[in-house]
């Protein structure tokens, strides 16, 4: 009987270690770092915040404004600037590693995948490096006219990697796939008009919106199309798609130009609410956390911040202005143009129970996520457009005023 239990636990010991093996191989999760965290956009970082701002550990200057977001990745903080520069910088000194220049501006947010880092610019075309040391592995062109408006860039939006491909956005109008070890194309969907949201991931499928006031929903194998979602225009705005969409829970959530925030199902496209949210146009990325949404507005008077529940019904907003642009008569006055250094272009970040979101008005705000209640602000030379990335007890952010910043408690 005890060599007869003891042949059976052998064999499970066994069948266990291969099992666990295969799942090891097959479940191999690759090291990444990228737009809002992750490839579903959520914007919360799993890792210790500043609770409470005490210095600059340090501060990086660039040659011009920083209108993308840091990322960091071991011990090192990427960041891209308008000087045509994206900057590999030391984690605990802020002394610059190496620099890769390229032939633009630089506004997309860079994507690391394992040991790999990959950065679009204004020049047109997509880069692969090597994080460690900047070297370029392989360039791609998209050879395409781009229609530039204003001054967005010709890539605008940040890729997304999975484990075989890299996936961006062009003012060409067209979502690329790239075969990530080469560098050729796999496939591109056009849409009607340029864009700069940036592609999310979930099981299998790819979601972006488009200034052709639709989201999209496309097969990541081959480019086709699972479902589009038009938006809902009216006589104040049209309903460009500026913000990236974030995926939770097989929901996709996005904010429009058109002043709602949406909630569709990720599988079907079909519409599960739209909020509207006053005359507040939607401009950054949703965050996510425990049930909770946040974002930023643009609104011609008193720009927000915005925290509704997953049924769009709101649970707080905070405002930086406490008083509306009013004209002699004391109607609100909707060309009130003052309020737009007090708008929200950045995307909102979450580490813990605090989030980090910068504004036009110079500052970087840090708010309790239950109450919107502010706990500190940091402010710099110039507006912070761009998104906050957190690791281990410190907040890196860029201003327009051409610093990256190492905020710490």
């Amino acid at each position: 009987m005890k060599k007869y239990l003891f042949s059976i636990v052998l064999i499970l010991i066994v069948f266990g270690f291969v099992t666990y093996l295969n799942i090891d191989k097959d479940e191999y999760i690759p090291s990444m770092a990228m737009y809002q965290g992750n490839a579903q956009h959520t914007g919360d970082y799993e890792t210790q915040g500043v609770v409470s701002f005490q210095q600059v550990k340090w501060k990086f200057k660039t040659g011009g404004p920083i209108n993308t977001s840091p990322v960091v990745h071991d011990d090192i903080v990427y960041i891209g600037s308008e000087d045509d520069c994206l900057y590999a910088l030391d984690i605990q000194s802020g002394k610059e590693v190496w620099r890769f220049q390229t032939k633009g501006d630089i506004y997309s947010t860079p994507c690391v995948f394992d040991d790999f880092l990959f950065l679009a610019s204004e020049d047109g075309k997509l880069y692969k490096l090597d994080k460690n040391t900047g070297e370029e592995k392989w360039r791609f062109s998209t050879n395409e006219k781009a229609q530039i408006v204003e001054n967005y860039a010709n890539i605008a939006a940040s890729p997304v990697v999975d484990d075989k491909t890299v996936y961006f956005g062009s003012l060409d109008g067209h979502l690329y796939a790239l075969d990530i070890a080469t560098g050729e194309i796999a496939w591109k969907f056009k849409t009607e008009a340029y864009f700069k949201s940036s592609p999310a991931l979930y099981k299998g499928k790819i979601y972006f919106g488009s200034l052709d006031e639709h989201l999209y929903c496309l097969d990541n194998k081959n480019g086709a199309l699972k479902w589009k979602y038009h938006t809902k225009p009216h006589f104040q705005s049209d309903g460009a798609i500026v913000s990236s969409p974030v995926i939770v829970n097989g929901t996709v959530y996005f904010g429009g130009l058109d002043f709602y925030m949406y909630a569709l199902n990720a599988e079907t496209g079909k519409e599960k609410w739209a909020k509207f949210s006053g005359d507040q146009p939607i401009w950054s990325t949703p965050a996510y956390k425990d049930g909770t949404l946040y974002y930023g507005t643009i609104g011609w008077h008193n720009p927000k911040v915005c925290a509704v529940d997953t049924n769009g019904d709101k649970k707080w907003t905070f405002q930086s202005k406490g008083r509306s642009v009013m004209d002699d008569e004391g109607r609100v006055y909707i060309g009130g143009w003052d309020y737009s250094r007090y708008r929200f272009t950045a995307s909102p970040v979450i580490a813990g129970d605090i989030l980090y979101i910068g504004s036009w008005d110079k500052n970087l705000y840090a708010l309790d996520v239950n109450t919107g209640e502010m706990k500190w602000k940091f402010t710099a030379e110039r507006p912070i457009g761009s998104s906050a990335a957190v690791k281990d007890g410190i907040v890196y952010v860029g201003s327009y005023d051409g610093y990256i910043y190492a905020l710490s408690d």
